[in-house]
């Protein structure tokens, strides 16, 4: 069976979860460096199916939350931009 997953650009998500939490872009996108969240190859696999989102900081783990559970998805895909 084919496995589709939901995917996208860390900048869209860094654009959508400033929005969420309240940020600025710069602190988000600093947020996911330090967490090791950030692609820094070709792609990062977010999923709270291990009991959160590891990043280690609360307000990132809330707002990934709520932007995952907003486009309905439980895990996802992120890449850097082409």
């Amino acid at each position: 069976m084919l496995s589709i997953e939901v995917s996208c650009e860390i900048g869209d998500l860094i654009a959508e979860v400033a929005k969420k939490s309240g940020r600025f872009f710069s602190e988000v996108e600093t947020a996911f460096f330090q967490c090791g969240k950030y692609p820094e190859s070709r792609k990062t696999y977010l999923t709270d199916q291990f009991g959160g989102y590891g990043t280690g900081i609360d307000w990132l783990d809330v707002s990934l939350e709520k932007v995952l559970t907003e486009c309905g998805a439980k895990s996802i895909c992120v890449t850097q931009a082409i």
